[in-house]
């Protein structure tokens, strides 16, 4: 027996179509069929303008109720082709206008589309105030209140973070067309076509989807601090942000020692092994705090810095090994730096210096990667897994988590239970292997 989709528009039957086997292709053409409004370009006729022509405008028409809305273009009656809805002509200046009501015409569709998938009621006035939203205060703009989070990040030096919102904040930008995100449009619908759009269109990992959105509400909740809106209107309320399980690999005691006896001929191997090194016994310091380092972070045998990430001080004992690599590099601190990663080196504003820490990074986890190969260690090596082999070191050795914490620079011991959970994972499976074989 033969199955029909059966779609019914406006006040007649558009069409029955047979099922088929592609349904993406079925379910994209039958959602076509049920548009919600009309959209088309006319000309305003009914009232001249002073030169003799007439406005073009849009005319939107949903729910019973039509509105126009202006293209800004003009045209004289005997220009306007009736049956096309366009200019007649194949100048440059007819065709920028037929170009600039194609480009109004698709912003109002993608309206209806948005509004459709955010679960909101599609009327012409919906349609018309996505076209040109009404004139609001710059604070109730989400993007306002993420380029002052951004200003003030920046201010505080905490250069990485600021980078990080900057990405999510343009990223959204492109996501909207440039239109200004007033804070009340961001409802739990909202989220989640967005959370879908970042899956489905852009393509990123679980991580990246669950770290963007705890920016934004992040963002929603500087909002209602600042009194932008009411702290009772949380449009998290019902978005969970799916947190993924995270596999941080970790090196051995056994491996760390295999590291340091590896035997390395060349000296941008040697640096890369070393720095590794010295980052496990200085508790795991992170490589651009590294690359900073100098004389002067050396006081009274410790080790002391600012941590770049989070714009705080930091400080840990030397211990004996950490002295021993910064023996072998004595000379670099002529230039300033205990490592010479920055020597000669533009650093003078903060975007140069996170473009150079950047190159730098990426060319010593390419080093650690041979290293890693030479001392037979199987994971692929990177330089941060000297930060979790130190954290799951000193948990194993029996370190409270409450020290791990201090010694890791974490704000809240909350970040360094996330932080130890995968490790904590494997080792109470393998002690169900010991136990019951």
């Amino acid at each position: 027996m033969s199955h029909y989709w059966v779609a019914r528009v406006d006040s007649g039957i558009l069409g029955i179509m047979k099922r088929s086997e592609d349904k993406k292709v079925i379910l994209s053409q039958i959602l076509s069929l049920f548009r919600m409004a009309s959209i088309t370009p006319v000309l305003w006729i009914h009232k001249p303008l002073a030169d003799g022509r007439f406005s073009i405008r849009i005319r939107i028409e949903a729910l019973g109720r039509t509105l126009y809305k202006s293209t800004g273009f003009k045209a004289r009656e005997t220009e306007w082709h009736p049956k096309r809805l366009r200019v007649r002509g194949k100048s440059p200046e007819v065709k920028a206008v037929n170009s600039g009501i194609d480009r109004l015409m698709k912003a109002a569709s993608d309206a209806e589309i948005d509004l459709i998938r955010e679960n909101e009621i599609v009327t012409a006035e919906a349609i018309r105030d996505r076209l040109a939203p009404r004139r609001r205060g710059p604070k109730t703009d989400l993007f306002d209140v993420g380029d002052k989070r951004v200003a003030e990040l920046n201010a505080n030096q905490q250069v990485y973070t600021a980078t990080r919102y900057e990405s999510i904040l343009k990223q959204l930008r492109e996501y909207e067309r440039g239109r200004p995100l007033p804070l009340d449009r961001i409802t739990p619908a909202y989220l989640r076509a967005y959370e879908t759009h970042l899956i489905s269109k852009q393509s990123n990992g679980a991580s990246t989807v669950a770290s963007k959105m705890r920016a934004l509400k992040a963002l929603m909740g500087i909002a209602a601090r600042d009194g932008l809106i009411s702290r009772d209107v949380n449009p998290f309320e019902g978005v969970a942000i799916r947190e993924p399980k995270s596999t941080k690999h970790k090196l051995t005691w056994g491996q760390v020692q295999a590291l340091s006896e590896v035997t390395l001929e060349r000296p941008q191997l040697r640096l890369a092994r070393d720095s590794f090194l010295f980052s496990f016994y200085a508790a795991g310091i992170r490589f651009g705090d590294l690359c900073r380092l100098g004389p002067q972070n050396l006081r009274n045998g410790r080790l002391e810095w600012e941590m770049g990430k989070v714009s705080r001080g930091h400080g840990v004992a030397l211990a004996p090994a950490a002295r021993e690599i910064l023996a072998c590099y004595a000379g670099s601190g002529e230039s300033g730096f205990l490592f010479p990663f920055l020597h000669r080196s533009d650093t003078s504003t903060p975007a140069k210096e996170r473009a150079v820490i950047g190159a730098r990074n990426a060319a010593v986890n390419r080093s650690l990667k041979e290293v890693g190969g030479l001392a037979g260690i199987k994971v692929r090596l990177t330089f941060h897994m000297s930060r979790h082999s130190f954290a799951d070191y000193a948990r194993r050795e029996g370190v409270d988590i409450y020290t791990i914490s201090k010694l890791l620079g974490h704000t809240d011991i909350a970040i360094t239970q996330r932080y130890l959970s995968s490790f904590d994972e494997r080792a109470v499976d393998a002690a169900i292997g010991r136990l019951f074989g």
